[in-house]
């Protein structure tokens, strides 16, 4: 039985007037349809874990780094290493114009990479 077909009762049983253990003339019913309706709105956002987890993904963060290796010499004959950023929760390569890693959708924090205060 879901959510509307208890609904669905106790509407029925508020018109013919026979809920059994109801008061009558009480709002129960009515704070159990209220009730119904509230929690099937909740599970449709999903569990409580989905929901931390989107959360979570909101609150930006850094990016790693990962050195892919030497590409050229400087002028005074120092290494210069390609770096590629890598997203901080799946590990998968991002570039700094992404504000969200396009593979498991966490929010990046570019703000020292950009040379931004704060």
């Amino acid at each position: 039985m879901d959510y509307q077909e208890v609904i669905a009762i106790i509407k029925k049983s508020q018109k013919s007037n026979d809920i059994v253990g109801i008061l009558p003339g009480s709002d129960f019913s009515k704070s159990i349809i209220s009730a119904m309706q509230e929690l099937h709105l909740y599970k449709q956002l999903g569990t409580l874990e989905e929901v931390r987890e989107a959360l979570e993904k909101q609150k930006a963060k850094k990016p790693g780094e990962v050195t892919n290796g030497l590409i050229w010499w400087d002028n005074d004959g120092n290494p210069v290493w390609l770096t590629d950023h890598i997203c901080a929760v799946c590990g998968k390569r991002i570039i700094p114009e992404y504000r969200h890693c396009p593979y498991c959708g966490q929010a990046i924090d570019w703000s020292e990479e950009k040379g931004d205060a704060g």
